[in-house]
């Protein structure tokens, strides 16, 4: 049976309980205790609380690696998830990024396209790329140990039955010319698949940093 706290429109029970209730109102929170899941009424639905706004995921530190694998970090909780990524290289290289089901990468069927625009300091114009029928998605470029290199993607639908689309920011620093660089990248993987993680790799060398997954509820 639900019990009420008075005064703080609070209430605990279990899902059934929820279930049953009525004269509900916009605002009314549920605890349930057999999922432990705290639920607010939003005027018409009950919406999980902990399911609004960043969830931090999973998180990674890594030394001088190839590649970083993270598995297991998308599902039908989330739509949509935001990675932040903060390395730094042994030597100057590239960092890529495929989609991973299962523990294995998508990585042939020239599925990864994207397009991006890249503004130099000194450069008024900058430089437009598009790239498609690849099989991975340029993430940042790492010059070398004097700069991090940290870049933020916005992923949408990885674990969904659509294409996995997303947006990505990245900063550049060169020592050997002092210039800096801001890249922008609207990216797909036109493959309507269900993907649970993703991994980043090195053309050449190693990375030394962190990354961070988030979902992101609505």
């Amino acid at each position: 049976m639900a019990k009420a706290f008075p005064n703080t429109g609070a209430i605990t029970g279990t899902n059934a309980d929820r279930l049953a209730l009525s004269g509900v109102f916009e605002g009314m929170q549920f605890f349930e205790t057999d999922t432990n899941k705290m639920l607010v009424f939003d005027g018409s639905s009950w919406v999980e609380i902990n399911n609004i706004g960043l969830k931090l995921i999973t998180s990674s530190t890594f030394s001088a690696q190839s590649t970083v694998a993270i598995d297991n970090c998308f599902s039908s909780t989330y739509n949509s998830y935001y990675i932040i990524w903060y390395a730094y290289s042994s030597i100057a290289n590239y960092a890529s990024i495929r989609l991973r089901a299962g523990g294995t990468a998508q990585s042939t069927g020239s599925n990864y396209s994207y397009v991006s625009f890249r503004a130099i300091s000194g450069n008024s114009s900058g430089v437009l790329e598009v790239s498609e029928s690849q099989n991975e998605w340029r993430l940042t470029a790492v010059d070398d140990t004097q700069y991090y290199s940290p870049a933020v993607i916005n992923l949408f639908g990885p674990y969904g039955p659509t294409y996995t689309m997303g947006l990505e920011n990245t900063l550049i620093g060169k020592a050997t010319t002092s210039e800096a660089q801001f890249r922008t990248l609207a990216t797909t993987h036109q493959v309507a698949n269900s993907y649970d993680g993703f991994e980043v790799f090195a053309n050449t060398g190693n990375f030394t940093g962190t990354l961070a997954v988030y979902g992101f509820g609505v």
